[in-house]
């Protein structure tokens, strides 16, 4: 009975003394779209009935126009309860706190998507 105590007293401690291996995040790089090709894409969508919203089209797509220019995204927000943006515009105040919540809650967002891809990246130095 000792003896088996001791083998699993010996595989605990062998287990137990293992490093767990990191988890790792499989990065996928979407297909690569010529500039002719996204050009094309967003003609014929300015070209229908329907108008153009860049917060309708996939995330592959996004990735390539962004690659396909200078990098960087902007990214524009307000508070949801704000209508009527282009009159009401010389009424805004970024440091109003629901325009500072708002930008948190696109920060925290964007935050959660470099954490979940594993980038390595704090928002607060990218902004």
């Amino acid at each position: 009975m000792r003896k088996l105590y001791l083998l699993l007293g010996v595989l605990t401690l062998t287990y137990a003394c293992q490093t767990p291996e990191p988890m790792s995040v499989q990065q996928r790089t979407p297909a690569v779209m010529s500039p002719a090709a996204i050009s094309e894409q967003v003609d014929t969508q300015l070209q229908s009935e329907v108008p153009f919203r860049w917060d309708q089209v996939s995330n592959d797509f996004l990735w390539n126009v962004v690659m396909q220019s200078d990098s960087l995204l902007v990214v524009g927000y307000k508070p949801s309860e704000v209508s009527d943006m282009d009159v009401r515009l010389h009424e805004i105040s970024v440091q109003d706190d629901r325009w500072s919540s708002a930008m948190s809650r696109i920060k925290q967002s964007i935050q959660r998507t470099y954490d979940d891809l594993g980038a390595g990246l704090d928002v607060e130095e990218e902004v």
